[in-house]
């Protein structure tokens, strides 16, 4: 429109345009006569659509201005009691604009023009390189059309506005689970219910939770003390408390002093004695397959494959639960267990283990290539590999329901066949196997990277906890075999460890 506004003026008119608004005048009646039917048949001839009801053509001395008495509704007049009233407060408890930063500026311009029988427009967000464009568009109904052309404005800007509210409003569901993903479900579930006890404790007391005072959380922490809580559950709650103002985006009340100084308390004076199971050597392993070489009893041979892939893969109870039949490759050496959720392997990438064939009887490979034969057909290579077991008179299968071994259940069958050998004596639990096997390897000078690798441990603490170093079983100790992905292979006498005689 400013080549259009140039041209007139060239031709001596005075006029001004504001978008698609303008007004003109002249010195006389008759210029301004001429004037307006030349403008209006040049619109004409580069084909705007006028709008006849909002245009006046013929020239006039006075127009209708804001001094002219108007008509208010009664829900019009307490909207400018309202904002006559409450303005002043409104700024007052606003941010001063010298104490403003960037990022405390969110630029939204709305871009809109309505007409007499539709509107359009849209919403742009964000700064000049990162922007969100929400639009929206529509036609207006018979009683919307017949409005004034400053509300069909106004009502295309409110529009707008509220569809680009619909749009955050659907994505705020998703937001919740994306967040609630930087932490495992086991994580997220034991920080809840944690936090729970926490609200209970504080709304009874007639405080917030949430947000929380800094004082409120170490008087909390004191309570847990005074009533003998250990480290772990003082700890749990700090985090919790922590985890629960991180995702509702709060300031986080736990790196108060108050609250440090007594986390550092917990540990001085709430701390226990640690009851560090004993590790499960190799003798017990050969011992325990030996009495069960003849054994053809599906749950014995199902108990002594879990113990062998624990043992050989620095397996937890959740990674060989979690085995499906697919998740095991056999070789002619050497079998690949692809652990597909493991506890140190936070982003889901995935791992290879690798066990060697072994020459005596509490050989892993063997022992599951045993256990399959017992099995007879597998049907489907996405049930679990271990299973509960059911008895019908001469008849001992794994269940039918695709269902998980229990750990209760496998650490009572587990233990009991261990300490038949080991003795009742002695100090063993589920992690003892993973413990013995990662002691074997370490007592044979196996390289510490390969060492890690294999049993997915991410730091040297962590592999050093599993640890308990043996003086050297003889001069053949520590032979490795490969590496294949950066997983250790072993061959040998044991399981998959060549360890000295």
């Amino acid at each position: 429109m400013r080549e259009i506004v140039k041209f007139w003026r060239t031709k001596g008119y005075k006029i001004v345009l504001y978008l698609d608004d303008g007004i003109g005048g002249a010195s006389t009646f008759q210029e301004a006569k001429v004037e307006s039917s030349e403008i209006q048949g040049d619109l004409d001839k580069l084909c705007f659509l006028i709008a006849e009801d909002k245009s006046h053509w013929d020239p006039v001395q006075e127009l209708v201005c804001w001094n002219s008495s108007i008509v208010l509704s009664e829900k019009a007049m307490n909207e400018l009691k309202y904002w006559f009233t409450s303005l002043d407060g409104i700024n007052e408890s606003g941010a001063t604009l010298s104490q403003l930063t960037k990022e405390d500026v969110s630029s939204i311009v709305v871009y809109c023009d309505a007409s007499d029988t539709g509107f359009g427009g849209h919403l742009t967000m964000g700064s000049d390189f990162e922007q969100t464009e929400s639009e929206c568009y529509g036609v207006w109904n018979e009683w919307e059309n017949k409005q004034s052309s400053t509300w069909r404005e106004l009502e295309t800007v409110k529009r707008i506005l509220t569809k680009s509210v619909d749009i955050v409003e659907e994505l705020c569901p998703s937001l919740s689970d994306w967040i609630l993903s930087s932490k495992s479900d086991n994580t997220n579930r034991s920080y809840f219910n944690a936090y729970r006890r926490w609200e209970v404790f504080i709304k009874a007391q007639g405080h917030s939770a949430l947000p929380a005072s800094p004082i409120h959380v170490a008087l909390y922490l004191t309570h847990l003390l005074q009533t003998g809580s250990s480290q772990h559950p003082v700890n749990n709650a700090v985090y919790a408390i922590k985890w629960a103002h991180e995702c509702a985006g709060f300031t986080d009340p736990t790196k108060n002093s108050y609250v440090t100084s007594l986390q550092e308390a917990t540990k001085r004076k709430a701390s226990r004695a640690i009851n560090k199971k004993e590790p499960i050597s190799k003798d017990v392993l050969i011992e325990l397959c030996d009495k069960y070489i003849d054994d053809s009893d599906l749950l014995i041979v199902r108990n002594l494959t879990m113990i062998l892939f624990c043992f050989a893969g620095f397996l937890r109870f959740d990674e060989v639960s979690s085995l499906k039949f697919k998740d095991v490759h056999v070789y002619d050496e050497y079998i690949v267990l692809n652990i597909q959720k493991s506890k140190t392997d936070q982003y889901r990438q995935g791992n290879e283990v690798l066990i060697a064939n072994g020459v005596t009887s509490a050989c892993p490979v063997k022992m599951y290539l045993r256990y399959l034969d017992l099995l007879g057909t597998i049907e489907d290579k996405d049930f679990f590999l271990f299973r509960p077991i059911f008895r019908s008179k001469n008849v001992c299968k794994l269940i039918y329901k695709n269902k998980r071994l229990s750990y209760t259940s496998a650490r009572s069958n587990r233990l009991s066949m261990l300490k038949s050998v080991a003795g009742e004596h002695v100090n063993i639990g589920i992690h003892s196997l993973r413990s013995g096997g990662a002691t074997v390897a370490a007592s044979s000078n196996v390289d510490d990277r390969c060492l890690k690798r294999h049993g997915r441990w991410k730091t040297d603490s962590a592999k050093d906890v599993n640890t308990c170093i043996f003086p050297r079983f003889g001069s053949n100790s520590g032979k490795m075999l490969y590496l294949r992905n950066g997983a250790l292979l072993w061959k040998g006498q044991l399981v998959a460890n060549r360890i000295g005689e």
